[in-house]
C-alpha cells in the first residue's frame, strides 16, 4: 500500500513540474515585438505597409491581453506573429522608401 501512495506521489509531482514547464510569462517575445514595431515605426510602416502594420499592432494589443490574463501560450503565438508582421512592413516600407521617385510622363506634343 505504501508503494501505491509513493508512485501517486511521484505521479503526481512530474505531472506539476510538466505543467509549469510552458507556463512562464513570454517576456522576452513581448519585447521583440515591441521593438519590431517600433522599427516599424521609424520608416512610416503605417504609411507604406498599413495592413501588415495595422496587423501587427492588433497582434500585440492581443498578446498583452492574453499575458495579463495569464495564457501564456496565446500571448507567446500572438507576440511573435506580431514580430514577423512588423518585420514585414519595416522591410516593405524601407523598399518603398528607397525607390527612386518618378515624374509622371507627360507626352510631348
Amino acid at each position: 500500500m505504501m508503494r501505491v501512495h509513493r508512485l501517486l506521489l511521484c505521479l503526481c509531482a512530474v505531472g506539476v513540474l510538466a505543467a509549469c514547464t510552458g507556463a512562464s510569462p513570454p517576456v522576452q517575445e513581448m519585447s521583440d515585438a515591441r521593438l519590431a514595431i517600433a522599427a516599424a515605426e521609424e520608416v512610416d510602416a503605417a504609411k507604406h505597409a498599413p495592413t501588415q502594420f495595422g496587423k501587427a499592432k492588433l497582434l500585440l494589443k492581443s498578446a498583452q491581453s492574453n499575458l495579463e490574463r495569464r495564457a501564456y501560450a496565446a500571448a507567446r503565438r500572438d507576440a511573435g506573429l506580431a514580430k514577423e508582421l512588423a518585420t514585414e512592413a519595416r522591410e516593405a516600407s524601407e523598399r518603398q522608401r528607397s525607390e527612386p521617385k518618378r515624374e509622371p510622363s507627360v507626352p510631348i506634343k
